[in-house]
């Protein structure tokens, strides 16, 4: 009986330490994943993201020289092309696919498409008007 108890505390110590193993291994991959994102982030030389509410005027902290795109889900992705947007009184065009526009980013723990944009100078504040009833999320990519 003794031999028994041993052998399933040693088997409870191995199931434990076991687990310790395998948050490791998510901790890593978890932390592996996020130097991926920002690197690539980094190379997309994206300035920052904003969430914009639609016909409101936004200060932006340092005047902005580069394209603004507008970002949507996989949900609202065909229905956000199909809708018009103006940036200060600018339409934003619709981003070719298959083209160096054409990206996504992580954000809030979704995942966001470009879809339209429009390349500015020296942009000091940000209203976007259209009848999109939810909040916009911007992306600013210098140069």
């Amino acid at each position: 009986m003794k031999v028994i108890k041993v052998l399933g505390v040693l088997f409870l110590c191995g199931m434990l330490s076991g687990c310790g193993i395998i948050s490791d291994v998510a901790y890593d991959t978890t932390d592996a994943v996020q130097t991926a994102v920002k690197k690539e982030e980094k190379q997309l030389n994206l300035k920052d993201v904003l969430t914009v509410s639609v016909n409101e005027k936004r200060e932006l902290p340092e005047d902005f020289t580069g394209t603004v795109y507008l970002m949507f889900t996989k949900d609202d992705l065909k229905k956000g092309q199909k809708t018009n947007f103006y940036l200060n009184d600018n339409q934003l065009e619709d981003v070719q696919e298959e083209s160096q526009d054409d990206f996504n980013i992580r954000y809030h723990h979704k995942t966001y498409f470009s879809a339209k944009k429009l390349k500015v100078n020296d942009l000091d504040n940000i209203k976007v008007v259209s009848n999109w009833p939810d909040d916009i999320v911007l992306s600013l990519r210098s140069k």
